[in-house]
């Protein structure tokens, strides 16, 4: 039983090293930043609805359902499943998951409502979509506070059971504290910070679980 959730754990945390790099890719290299003006975006979601939908998807929503899988994977990994920690730890990381979904169904719906508006109501269209980011964004990206809280739960429990290297233990732990200071506005460049330091925190985490899970298969 143990041994499928750690290597659907361990190709869970490969997809989501990868969903983060090829969110910067996207965003940093092929759309670029969208306009400041209302209008500006809005035009923007238009031209770029395809693009900005695949992105999306990767980004948001197989990362969403990849994070279940992992969540279950470290509870396996990382050992106390029993301990009011650890439940803890594993109903945020659900919970984060659920954020990240909704997130991204939230943009994805929200874009092609807005493109059809736009045709028609560009003033309403410019606006609806300033409400639509805002909402899509508290959800998952503008505030990391879930997920760092379910990444230092994890790094509290494998730096007590030994369970992971110390250097990801405490990897974790940065990491943990730049999305906890995501909370506040002025503070947003820790957003890119908890993004960028989680591709080798779950790239490592990945490797990790699917060689526990060859061991444990190797041993039965």
């Amino acid at each position: 039983m143990n041994q499928p959730t750690l290597r659907a754990g361990g190709i869970a945390a490969l997809v989501l090293a990868a969903s983060y790099i090829i969110g910067f890719v996207m965003w940093g290299a092929v759309l670029g930043e969208p306009p400041d003006t209302l209008s500006g975006k809005v035009a923007f979601v238009t031209d770029n609805l395809n693009a900005l939908t695949a992105t999306t998807i990767f980004i948001y929503h197989i990362p969403g359902i990849a994070l279940v899988l992992l969540v279950l994977g470290l509870r396996q990994q990382v050992g106390s499943t029993d301990s009011v920690l650890a439940n803890l730890s594993a109903v945020l990381g659900f919970i984060w998951a659920g954020l990240v979904l909704a997130s991204g169904m939230i943009y994805v719906v929200g874009a092609h409502a807005i493109a059809d508006l736009a045709t028609s109501e560009a003033s309403s269209a410019a606006t609806s979509w300033h409400t639509i980011t805002v909402v899509s964004d508290a959800l998952g990206g503008g505030s990391e506070l879930v997920g760092a809280l379910w990444v230092l739960g994890v790094s509290a429990i494998a730096h007590r059971s030994g369970r992971l290297p110390t250097t990801l233990t405490f990897l974790g732990y940065f990491i943990a504290m730049a999305g906890i200071l995501t909370v506040l506005p002025p503070l947003s460049v820790f957003q890119s910070v908890f993004g960028l330091a989680q591709i080798p925190w779950f790239g490592w985490i990945g490797m990790l679980l699917l060689r526990e899970a060859k061991n444990r298969s190797s041993d039965t």
